[in-house]
């Protein structure tokens, strides 16, 4: 082997060796931007979530052609849906659409307050990922607090049952009289 053959050779093994790529990193075809990133919501409520997608897959994609992909979340308290794709629409190669309605997370009742991670990507049906997004959920427990009856009320309330039960008590003694 000639010398600059195997000065080549033993450079591209080093390469593959340390896991440099020798090739241009590509891209993402497709984008998921969550226009927010925490929500606030009561236990027993659900939050609906909406973004923008950008395509750059090389062709026209549909509503339909898209898809959620959820991951890493509490399956006993979240319940994510999709809804992208209930209403239609095109996005046609290099366009992006803004502020569509993504999915829906459905908090189940007893939830305890307190902060719930989910992970979403988007895939479509080529086989196209995005990036994967980490969203979360602030989850409160909006109890309806009744209000306890002041110590004045309280303490006003039972002179005047007092003093209404002394008059019928004593509205009930009849004197009798000797015949």
């Amino acid at each position: 082997m000639s010398l600059i053959f195997r000065t080549c050779l033993m450079r591209l093994f080093l390469l593959l060796a340390t896991g440099v790529s020798i090739l241009p990193a590509q891209a993402a075809t497709i984008t998921l931007d969550v226009n927010s990133l925490s929500v606030p919501v009561a236990a027993g409520n659900a939050a609906m979530f909406s973004g923008t997608i950008t395509n750059r897959s090389g062709v026209t994609l549909e509503s339909t052609d898209l898809f959620l992909n959820f991951s890493a979340f509490d399956f006993n308290a979240l319940t994510p849906t999709q809804v992208l794709g209930n209403s239609p629409f095109s996005l046609l190669d290099f366009t992006f659409i803004a502020n569509v309605d993504l999915f829906t997370v459905d908090v189940a009742a007893g939830t305890l307050a307190g902060t719930y991670g989910l992970q979403v990507f988007l895939s479509d049906v080529s086989g196209n990922v995005s990036d994967m997004t980490e969203l979360f959920l602030v989850v409160t427990n909006d109890v309806q607090q009744i209000p306890e009856p002041s110590a004045a009320a309280v303490v006003g309330l039972s002179l005047a049952l007092l003093v209404l039960s002394r008059r019928r008590s004593s509205g009930r003694r009849v004197l009798q009289q000797p015949i």
